[in-house]
Formats: structure tokens, sequence, C-alpha cells
């Protein structure tokens, strides 16, 4: 800027416009009050005096930052800069900042925003200017760019479908930076997000019986339970392992099969049955076994049960109490049945149990005569048992 040195030689009235509208317009001309520059004296006008610090002051715009400081110097505060501290160097010998990423606003192609001026144009004409800036559901700005890409995509000339798109999607971005910014209601992101961005854990929901989650709204009853909270992941972290859970018990077979007019009453076979289901990790009631436990032994008396009934009206009915409650104790959720042994259709008792176990929804499992376990189809066995063995 030239300073003038000697504004007598000038009209006094445009001194005053010049003089007055340096120290208004301009806060670094306020150094020329400071230069000690003549006052402005015109022949015909009043003396023009130096403007005091409280008069500019008054002159300024309230928000005006004022910088002089009446010694020649000003008081303005260093702009802010920031520096990644690597450096490129041109072929002249200039330098400047090289960051590891800045963005590029310079590539975008000047046609594509002269057609997305022009749309929003006429937008402004139809909506107001800087109408988007109140915000629009993005479901909404999503929707019209599918529309103008059909368009787009079946050749139509009726409007710019690629700048609407491009406008829409440009909606969009500004969208997702003033939500982020925290400068737009998250509402208007009114998407579904399928593909969430948060970084989710699934932990065991009984690593959780030594926390107080209450406060974790994520918590949900189930097994495995998906949460995000980071401090819920360092408390089941830092909980103590749980104890152990109790192997569950095995499922439980009764073995019927048939007794009477059999050598030993057939416990042999019970016997061996028994073993068998048990070296396969079963557990096994075997009425051979209860009938010991009773006292009876076919090898010590073979008689004996034989006796017991003829004298004993109770005897085969405690028999069947017995053997009809073991049965019915038996939990078909835990996976119990019968294990029948060969000969079971020429038996009334073994025919009675297992009718009953079909009843109940029980499983069965057959065992060969050559010593093995083999599951038994219901459906194969309730044919056997009602008309093979002439039952209704």
């Amino acid at each position: 800027m030239r300073i003038i040195r000697d504004p007598l030689k000038f009209d006094g009235c445009v001194i005053n416009v010049i003089w007055h509208s340096m120290l208004r317009n301009a806060p670094r001309n306020r150094q020329i009050v400071d230069m000690g520059l003549p006052t402005p004296v015109d022949s015909v006008g009043p003396v023009m005096k130096k403007t005091s610090d409280d008069e500019i002051r008054n002159s300024q715009n309230a928000n005006e930052k004022i910088v002089g400081t009446g010694t020649g110097e000003t008081s303005m505060e260093p702009p802010k800069m920031k520096d990644s501290g690597q450096r490129r160097t041109f072929s002249t010998g200039a330098v400047r900042d090289r960051g590891e990423f800045k963005p590029r606003p310079d590539l975008i192609s000047p046609h594509a925003n002269l057609r997305e001026g022009a749309w929003l144009a006429k937008g402004a004409e139809k909506y107001g200017a800087r109408n988007y800036e109140k915000g629009i559901p993005i479901s909404e700005c999503i929707a019209s760019l599918y529309r103008h890409l059909i368009g787009l995509q079946l050749g139509l000339t009726d409007e710019d479908h690629a700048a609407a798109i491009r406008t829409n999607a440009g909606f969009i971005l500004h969208f997702e930076e003033e939500i982020k910014a925290g400068r737009m209601d998250p509402s208007i992101d009114d998407m579904p997000h399928y593909a969430k961005l948060t970084t989710r854990y699934l932990i065991p929901a009984d690593s959780l019986y030594a926390i107080d989650y209450s406060a974790f709204s994520e918590v949900q009853s189930s097994d495995v339970i998906s949460v995000s909270d980071p401090s819920l992941i360092k408390a089941v972290e830092e909980a103590p392992d749980p104890e152990p859970d109790a192997e569950p018990d095995p499922p439980t077979f009764y073995i019927a099969g048939p007794m009477r007019g059999l050598p030993l009453y057939n416990f042999p076979a019970f016997d061996e049955a028994a073993r068998h289901a048990r070296s396969q990790g079963l557990n096994v009631i075997s009425p051979a076994e209860a009938d010991r436990a009773a006292g009876i032994d076919p090898v010590a008396d073979p008689i004996g049960v034989s006796a017991a009934e003829a004298t004993d009206p109770e005897f085969v009915k405690n028999i069947v109490r017995r053997d009809c409650t073991a049965i019915i104790n038996l939990d078909k959720e835990q996976g119990d049945g019968l294990i029948l042994l060969p000969g079971w259709r020429q038996s009334t008792g073994a025919r009675a149990e297992i009718a009953l176990a079909i009843w109940l929804g029980l499983d069965f499992k057959g065992f060969s005569p050559n010593g093995y376990l083999f599951n038994y189809p219901v459906t194969e066995l309730r044919f056997n048992l009602f008309h093979q063995c002439g039952g209704a």
C-alpha cells in the first residue's frame, strides 16, 4: 500500500474519506496513526486531528479485534498451522509440509461440480437455497438416488439423472459428517445398518455369574451374549473361572426279557446284557439283579420262584409293581429306555413292559445273541408287538 506523505496536496474532502476509510476498513492501517504522519490540513477545511484510541474502538465493529498497540507494533496472535514433520522439496527449492494423508478436492472433476451445482441451483429455485442443510432422512436420499440411478440405466434424458445421483450422495456425506460432529440430529440417519461397525464379542453367558451386570443393557438371557461395552468385556476377563459343571448322568436302561420256563430263569442273559451296557457307559436296571437282592437265587434254589408264587398271592403283584415303577421312573428327556433281550416276544411280562415304555415315549435298544446293543426302531417294535404277538 502506498502511504501518502503529503496530504496537503489533495483536496481536504478526498483526504478525509481516504483517511477514515483506511482506519475503518483495514485494521493493519492503524499503524499509520502511530507512524507520526503529518496531520492532514486543508486550506479550506478544518484541521484534521489524530484519531484517538477510543474513537477508533467506537468506530470498529463490535466483533472486530483491535490489533494496534500504540507503539507501531501489532498484538495479533499467530495463526495455528499443523505440522506433520515431513517435508516435500520442489525443483525450485521451495518446501512444503507433506502429511500422511490430505484430501485432494482439486482432483474432483470440474464438469461434475458444474452439473451438480446446476442441479442444486434448480433445487434452490424450487425449495430455497441450502434447504438440504436442515436435514433430510438418509433413507429418502437413498430412495431418490436409486430412482435416478434407474433413470440413468434406462438412458432417460428427461432430467440430469447423473447430477441428481451425485447430489443425493453429497447430501448423505454431508449428513454423516454433521452427525459425527454433533451438529445434526442422529435420527436423520434412519438406515437399519445391518452391518454394524462396532466391534462385538461373543462370550459364554455363564462367564457373568460373578459380575453385577444389572447396569449393562446389552446382557441378555441366553447361552451366548453379544456385547460391545469395553467395561463389561474387562469385567468378564477379570472374573474368576466358574466351577466346572458336573458331568450329566448317563441314560438309564431297564432290561426286559423272558424269564419263566428258561434255565436259571434266564439270569445269565440279563447279566450279560447288563455287563455290556455298563461297558458303554449306561446305567442299568436289571430285574435279575433286583431278584437276587430280594433273596432269589435260581442256582441255589431253582424252584424258589415257583414255590413263592404258589404260596404267596401277592408275590407276582409285588414283582409287577416293582418293575413297572422302575420303568415309570425313567426319563425320556434323559434318553432313558429299555434293552430288549432275545425271546421277548414270547414273554407276557416283557411285552407288557414294552407296551408301557412305548406309552411313556422311551427309547429302545436290542441286545443281539452275538452280544452287542443296537437301536430298536419304535415303529418296528410297535408292529411286532401288536401284530406278530397277537396284540390288539
